[in-house]
C-alpha cells in the first residue's frame, strides 16, 4: 500500500471513529429526552384526567346549587303565604273576643238551666197532681 492509501485509510478511520462517537453522546443526550418525554406524556395525561374529574365536581356543585336555590326559592314563597305578626296579633285579639263572648253565653246557659229547672220542677208537681192526685 503506498503512503497516499495508508493516509486516506488513517483519515477514514478517525473520521468513522468521530461519527460514532458522535452518534454516542447523541444517544446519551436523547435517551435522557425520550424518557422526559414519556414522563411529560404520562404528567400530561394525568393532568388531563384530573382536570376533566375538577369540571365533573364542579358541574355537581352547580346542580347542587341549582337545588339548594329552587328549595329555598320555595321556602320563602311558603313563607310569604304564612300570615305575619299582625295578622296573629289580629287573630288573638279575635279569639280573646270570642272567650269574652263565650262566658256571656255561659252565664246565659247558667240563667236559662235554672229556669229549665224551675219549669221541670212545677211541671212535675202538675204530672203528680193530675196521676195522683197528691197536692
Amino acid at each position: 500500500m503506498t503512503p497516499e492509501t495508508l493516509q486516506l485509510f488513517a483519515w477514514a478511520s478517525g473520521i468513522s471513529s468521530l461519527i460514532a462517537l458522535a452518534t454516542t453522546i447523541w444517544n446519551l443526550l436523547m435517551s435522557g429526552s425520550r424518557a422526559n418525554a414519556k414522563r411529560i406524556d404520562a404528567v400530561e395525561a394525568s393532568a388531563t384526567e384530573r382536570g376533566k374529574q375538577i369540571d365533573e365536581r364542579f358541574a355537581q356543585g352547580s346542580r347542587r346549587m341549582d337545588d339548594l336555590t329552587r328549595r329555598t326559592d320555595a321556602i320563602e314563597t311558603t313563607l310569604h303565604q304564612m300570615p305575619g305578626k299582625d295578622d296573629v296579633h289580629a287573630i288573638q285579639l279575635e279569639v280573646a273576643r270570642m272567650a269574652g263572648s263565650m262566658g256571656k253565653i255561659e252565664a246565659a246557659m247558667e240563667g236559662i238551666q235554672k229556669l229549665m229547672e224551675r219549669q221541670d220542677a212545677i211541671l212535675s208537681r202538675h204530672e203528680d197532681h193530675l196521676l195522683g192526685g197528691k197536692p
